[in-house]
């Protein structure tokens, strides 16, 4: 399931972070994801792990390369400069008094470690490794080591203008993540024309489509509220 964000806006985000001593619009979103786990499990026992890692792509191409023009910077397929840094989210009973804020916190402490961009960049290299191994021996060493996280993050910075696609006017836009191995949940978080949207899908055996969308929807808004209300100050 996707939901378009209500209550906010890429800059509304961004002025928050600022308020809140520098976050990035990536942390108040993923802050946002933990927190609204971290509640649900609260509601529904034994359907959220405790203890929740997430691996979450990244680019090492900065982001401004993205509309330079294709003579300064060519156009490469692959994924050569896709990395994957892990982060452990505070879903569990001892974060079940944190606030919104204190999530963001915890979040901000994690993205900041310098020690992520050695492990994006390591991760690249074993993937480039994987693929000249034979297809008998990569195969079986990437599934044993693909599914040692619970949710994978997957964050794309779309145009950030209106846009037409064969002459008709874009409203949103979204992506998925095929589902792999035994990872159980998917989120996908993309931003287009100052929007931001969040999808989720899951095992059914763990959340079913009531749950995402209630998730997506009404529990992540309330959430991006509750960060954004010190920002905003007393009414």
């Amino acid at each position: 399931t996707w939901s378009t964000l209500r209550s906010g806006s890429v800059q509304s985000l961004k002025d928050a972070g600022r308020q809140l001593g520098g976050a990035s619009v990536n942390d108040l979103v993923i802050a946002a994801i933990t927190g609204v786990l971290r509640k649900y499990a609260q509601t529904a026992p034994n359907k959220i792990p405790e203890g929740i890692t997430s691996v979450m792509w990244v680019s090492s191409t900065p982001l401004k390369h993205i509309y330079s023009d294709f003579k300064e910077y060519p156009f490469k397929w692959g994924n050569g400069t896709l990395g994957s840094i892990y982060l452990k989210l505070g879903v569990g009973a001892k974060f079940a008094d944190f606030s919104a804020v204190d999530t963001l916190d915890d979040v901000r402490q994690a993205t900041s470690d310098i020690g992520l961009m050695v492990e994006a960049v390591v991760a690249t290299s074993l993937l480039a490794l994987f693929g000249w191994f034979p297809r008998c021996f990569g195969r079986g060493l990437w599934k044993a080591l693909a599914n040692k996280v619970s949710i994978s993050m997957s964050n794309v910075p779309g145009p950030q203008f209106p846009l037409d696609w064969c002459g008709v006017p874009l409203r949103g836009m979204s992506f998925f993540v095929t589902p792999f191995g035994t990872v159980s949940i998917f989120v996908t978080i993309c931003t287009f024309d100052g929007g931001v949207s969040v999808g989720m899908g899951a095992d059914a055996s763990l959340l079913d489509v009531e749950a995402l969308q209630k998730i997506t929807g009404e529990l992540f808004e309330a959430e991006i509220r509750e960060l954004q209300k010190p920002a905003l100050g007393p009414v």
